[in-house]
């Protein structure tokens, strides 16, 4: 397994793992928010794509924010990029060692 990322990356991820976080549960809120508002369908079946959704969802940040340590955190940034909440400028706060194993990692 690969040492921890750079003291200066851990640093650039501690302060960007709660906006990440906030970031995808404003994405996963409005869409919640957009099944149990469409009146197209009836109250049950809103309800059970709201419930089917927050169950995947639930998994999504369990795997992607839940093991926040320094030793898996270019993992876990991986993974939170794939959710497609990471910026371009964000990701460019990462040096450049860490930006090549996260680009090898996205592969």
């Amino acid at each position: 397994m690969r040492e921890a990322i750079p003291e200066q990356d851990w640093r650039v991820f501690s302060t960007l793992h709660p906006v990440w976080l906030d970031r995808f549960c404003v994405r996963v809120n409005n869409n919640v928010i957009q099944l149990l508002a469409n009146e197209k369908h009836e109250p049950y079946d809103r309800y059970s794509a709201a419930y089917k959704l927050m169950l995947k969802t639930d998994k999504e940040i369990e795997g992607s924010f839940a093991d926040y340590r320094r030793s898996t955190a270019v993992f876990q940034i991986a993974r939170i990029r794939k959710l497609g909440v990471i910026t371009d400028e964000e990701l460019a706060r990462f040096s450049e060692g860490t930006r090549v194993i996260l680009d090898l990692l996205w592969k």
